[in-house]
């Protein structure tokens, strides 16, 4: 067998999926097809399986698959501007794009809805829209992008954030949880978190004492209500303190209870390990798949702008 080896130097799933398109020339059955990049993701190396070829890249990944032999070694990390624009991805303004998107992936977005939506602006949506559009993440419709497979976004989401979880503090209060629950209804800026927001999503997930998010101005108020007060051990409450996007797709879980959203407790029961990794597909499974398949609803729409 000969091997014809043609190097990209756009690895992008959507770079690669274009290259296949255009191809017009067939090589004969005695010869297969390699294709090399400076880096191609998973998701690029399916697009090269779907066509039939064989993917490397200059990390060390590589799917090798000709007669009856496969070799498959993935895992590599990406150079280094590649590995900062997915950490860019999943931060900050751009990171609030993701979740609206996450929070309806079957709508058409348009990017004016999701400047809307993520308060943010026109370019954020528009630098965000391009590179998830490149990485294979969304479909371009007549009206706009939707989300080509959510809970790969999501998983990516994860991974490249799992390594950078939120600091939290530990607090004590003299009530129990149901009366903390019953404290915090009614406040819009004080949320239930991993394994606590998990708890009203899939019961099977138990948390161990109450995760709390808040900004840190907020906090002051809740604690006071709460009858809170920071403690080296001992503490009931964990309390971390989160960017304003964990806010744009906040769920109503109940009237007037509020949980961080089913996307954002996926990814923070991701970052805690086996045990937590364990709970995140159970929520992926029982709650996040029947959410966007529509065989569940949401007690109230999440996002800022109405029901789609």
């Amino acid at each position: 067998m000969r091997f014809q080896i043609h190097f990209l130097s756009d690895g992008t799933p959507a770079a690669v999926q274009r290259w296949f398109a255009r191809r017009a020339d067939r090589l004969p059955s005695s010869t297969h097809l390699v294709l090399a990049a400076p880096y191609l993701s998973e998701r690029a190396m399916d697009e090269c399986e779907a066509a039939g070829a064989s993917a490397l890249d200059l990390a060390g990944n590589y799917r090798l698959t000709f007669g009856l032999y496969h070799l498959e070694r993935l895992g590599h990390a990406p150079p280094p501007q590649a590995k900062r624009e997915r950490e860019n991805l999943y931060a900050g303004k751009t990171l609030r794009v993701v979740r609206a998107l996450l929070a309806a992936p079957h709508r058409t977005w348009q990017v004016q809805e999701l400047a809307r939506t993520c308060q943010v602006s026109l370019g954020t949506v528009s630098n965000v829209r391009q590179k998830l559009l490149d990485q294979g993440w969304l479909e371009l419709e007549p009206g706009g992008v939707v989300v080509r497979d959510p809970e790969g976004l999501l998983r990516e989401w994860a991974e490249w954030t799992k390594a950078a979880p939120p600091a939290g503090f530990s607090v004590y209060t003299v009530h129990n949880s149901r009366r903390v629950i019953e404290l915090l209804t009614g406040q819009t800026q004080v949320l239930l978190g991993a394994a606590s927001a998990a708890e009203w999503m899939a019961p099977f997930v138990t948390p161990k004492g109450v995760v709390l998010y808040a900004a840190p101005d907020t906090w002051r108020s809740a604690a006071k209500l709460l009858d809170a007060e920071e403690v080296d051990k001992g503490g009931n409450l964990t309390v971390q303190f989160v960017e304003d996007g964990v806010f744009v797709d906040r769920l109503e879980i109940k009237a007037g209870l509020w949980t961080a959203s089913p996307a954002q407790t996926f990814v923070d029961l991701w970052r805690q390990g086996s045990r937590g990794r364990e709970g995140a597909e159970k929520l992926l499974r029982n709650y996040l798949h029947p959410l966007w398949n529509g065989q569940k609803l949401y007690a109230s729409w999440p996002l800022i702008e109405g029901t789609p």
